[in-house]
């Protein structure tokens, strides 16, 4: 069969036709499924389904045209063409036809080619990718800052508090996991929508709300969305005097709680019934502490917070959290200072915490830090010990006991418990990020790469997170990798350093840094 006899063939039995149809009927498929399957609640790997078939189908159908009509008696088969090839030259409507059914095709099937690509390359690049969302076996849940509703513009500490104060409530729970503020706090202000908050901190749940504040007068507005769809599982709107603040927290833990469906043990459930009353001015106080601990450390800083503290306490001194905050900020001033009467006053603020409310796993990681400071190793441990015996998945327990067996050397523990944090929440980058400075500066660049590819995943915008990831990938000769990080990084921040191999550990404490080298 020459081309004149195989061009009049495909003509007379309509295959060209066949393949035009296909293709537009294979698109509106495709085009209905993206649309309706995810309404419907159908999972996504359906559609990639519907591709799959669409496309093997495609060359079945040609084969069919090919063999058989369609006819008003049902499908029979095509005679085959028995008259000489005619030698005519192929008129010019009939190239055009052909040139455009062509390339309908090839647009289709490029189309179907290009999401298969995408969904091969996706599942090839592995660990170089984020996983695809997967709900949390366990409830959990990310407390975002409170938005700031009131008229006055510096009112801003009073959301964020509240939002941490509910944050640490449930944190104490066993049955919940709870992302830690640095990390759910790190979308404050940032555009991010609550898919991508939920994916990001590895929480199937999301509190966030608004508060507007009117003289003694609180209306706190929270709403509780499921992280995967978005939808809006709870919401509620309270109005309270500011010196009921903590019972308010209560209830809306409460309410979180009851709708994640969390079964609580007794307990439990007295963490959540405290029914106190403070000062309102002095949880006002406490408040303002807290957000000057919130911002980057320095003196003045922290002299702020320490003034604040001091009043919450003159006004009430049985609010345990204000001396837990006195506890915080001098311990912060301590690692800058190594004035012995900073680690006294931390200490004592830490133990009178402890003796209004023995319950706060907070306090014993205060401690335990300031043990860990001072080089009390043995005490460190004990501190850190009980805060996970309260919560056995404290990430701060896990981290404070890492930091402290690295900083006597006993590397194989320190790793433990690094990865033990990370196994308890996969998703909080300073666990990634001691973990992959931990692996690094043991010599184990190659395995510390993870890690750090992680935590430029968790923080996009963060130049260290770049800079690192180019040192590591350096270290293992992939220069090309290296400069493409250490670029992104200088992007971010382009009158940054690049970081040093020794520059991984600065937010490391020097007795930790020690253990390392």
């Amino acid at each position: 069969m020459n081309v004149h006899q195989f061009i009049e063939e495909l003509k007379v039995r309509g295959v060209h036709r066949a393949a035009a149809l296909y293709s537009a009927a294979a698109w509106a498929v495709l085009q209905v499924a993206d649309i309706f399957f995810p309404v419907a609640g159908v999972p996504e790997a359906a559609i990639n389904v519907v591709l799959v078939l669409a496309a093997a189908g495609f060359p079945i159908a040609l084969a069919i045209s090919w063999f058989f009509d369609l006819t008003r008696e049902g499908l029979v088969e095509t005679p085959p063409i028995t008259s000489p090839p005619r030698t005519s030259v192929v008129s010019i409507a009939l190239v055009v036809e052909f040139v455009v059914i062509l390339l309908l095709s090839l647009m289709v099937g490029f189309l179907y080619l290009d999401r298969l690509t995408d969904l091969d390359s996706t599942a090839a690049q592995g660990a170089e990718e984020q996983a695809p969302y997967q709900p949390p076996r366990r409830p959990s849940i990310a407390v975002m800052p409170f938005v700031n509703m009131s008229d006055q513009a510096g009112m801003d500490y009073l959301g964020d508090g509240l939002a941490e104060e509910i944050l640490n409530l449930l944190a104490k729970l066993n049955e919940l996991d709870v992302a830690a503020r640095t990390s759910s706090f790190y979308f404050k202000d940032r555009d991010a929508d609550i898919k991508t908050i939920g994916k990001q901190l590895g929480v199937g749940h999301v509190l966030e709300g608004s508060v507007r504040h009117e003289g003694d007068r609180v209306r706190v507005t929270a709403q509780l969305i499921e992280a995967r769809s978005g939808y809006h599982l709870w919401s509620e709107t309270f109005d309270s005097q500011l010196g009921d603040l903590l019972a308010l927290q209560d209830e809306i833990a409460s309410a979180v709680v009851q709708q994640l469906q969390v079964l609580l043990s007794p307990e439990a459930k007295k963490l959540l019934s405290t029914n106190t009353t403070v000062d309102p001015l002095a949880y006002d106080y406490y408040l303002r502490g807290r957000a000057y601990l919130r911002l980057p450390t320095d003196q003045d800083h922290l002299t702020f917070a320490l003034a604040l503290f001091d009043r919450a306490i003159e006004r009430y001194p049985g609010l345990a959290d204000a001396h837990a905050g006195r506890c915080e900020a001098l311990l912060a001033r301590y690692n800058m200072t190594r004035d012995s009467e900073d680690f006294r006053g931390a200490e004592a603020a830490c133990q009178r915490a402890l003796t209004l409310d023995r319950r706060a796993p907070s306090v014993y990681i205060g401690l335990g830090k300031l043990y860990l400071a001072s080089g009390q190793y043995r005490q460190a441990i004990a501190e850190f010990d009980t805060a996970l015996a309260m919560n056995g998945s404290h990430i701060e327990a896990h981290l404070g006991l890492a930091d402290t067996y690295l900083a006597q050397g006993q590397r194989a523990q320190a790793e433990h418990h690094y990865r033990a944090a990370i196994d308890n929440h996969p998703n909080h980058w300073q666990a990634q990020s001691k973990m992959a400075a931990f692996l690094f500066l043991t010599g184990r660049a190659e395995e510390a790469i993870p890690y750090y590819r992680r935590i430029s995943e968790l923080m996009p915008d963060s130049a260290n997170a770049f800079s690192n990831l180019g040192a590591a990938r350096f270290m293992m000769g992939e220069y090309e990798q290296a400069a493409a990080a250490w670029r992104r990084s200088l992007a971010l921040a382009p009158s940054s350093r690049l970081t040093t191999p020794h520059g991984l550990a600065q937010n490391t404490p020097a007795c930790v840094a020690s253990g390392l080298e």
